[in-house]
């Protein structure tokens, strides 16, 4: 039986579904990264505007970490869990222990989402 097959506390809170979903999300959010990247370049905005890659850049980090640590950020935070299931339907989790190795779970892989998201930003930023 593989990760994605079974719910461990802080380590998979997600299925083989539901990681697809999330790395469908992430190759959206690449395309939407390099559209916002290249619309501010090429119009020439102010390198301030070029922020605004922040917000596409985290989708995309977000998509795809949560995809490889086989995690998903909101179910670690409200306690749930999807490994069989239908898509966006979860189960409860009992135990506070097993919510709270979740809970830290979901905030390394925000603060993951985060730098990469930065890292791209500055990227963005500095460069024409």
């Amino acid at each position: 039986m593989s990760q994605a097959d079974q719910y461990i506390p802080g380590t998979c809170n997600i299925g083989k579904r539901e990681i697809a979903l999330r790395k469908a999300g992430a190759w959206i959010g690449i395309a939407l990264t390099i559209l916002t990247w290249a619309t501010l370049a090429c119009f020439r905005f102010h390198p301030l505007d070029r922020l605004l890659v922040f917000i596409p850049a985290m989708i995309t980090s977000l998509g795809f970490l949560q995809a490889y640590f086989h995690f998903c950020v909101h179910y670690g935070f409200v306690g749930a869990f999807n490994i069989t299931g239908s898509l966006g339907k979860s189960e409860s989790i009992q135990s506070k222990e097993f919510r709270k190795q979740d809970r830290q779970t979901a905030l390394r892989i925000l603060a993951l989402c985060f730098a990469a998201a930065t890292l791209i930003t500055t990227l963005a930023y500095f460069l024409p």
